[in-house]
């Protein structure tokens, strides 16, 4: 499985940062991709085996906006 679009080359470096530690954060500006760099991170802790739910928090204005992309990255 694999995401619709393409992660930018920054994305991809903050996914290869993170994938080796537990807990990390995304200090990234607003419209520049947190979500998918996010989702690529629970797409390979999902194909590994390492986690079987993901929890998603965030504030209640932004819920739709995230189903949104949830539904137009995710295959």
């Amino acid at each position: 499985m694999h995401l619709t679009n393409k992660l930018l080359d920054y994305q991809e470096n903050a996914v290869e940062k993170l994938k080796k530690v537990k807990v990390g954060a995304l200090f990234m500006e607003q419209g520049t991709g947190k979500t998918i760099t996010a989702l690529e991170l629970c797409r390979l802790r999902l194909e590994a085996g390492k986690v079987t739910h993901i929890l998603w928090l965030c504030p209640c204005s932004t819920k739709q906006n995230l189903k949104d992309e949830l539904i137009k990255q995710s295959p």
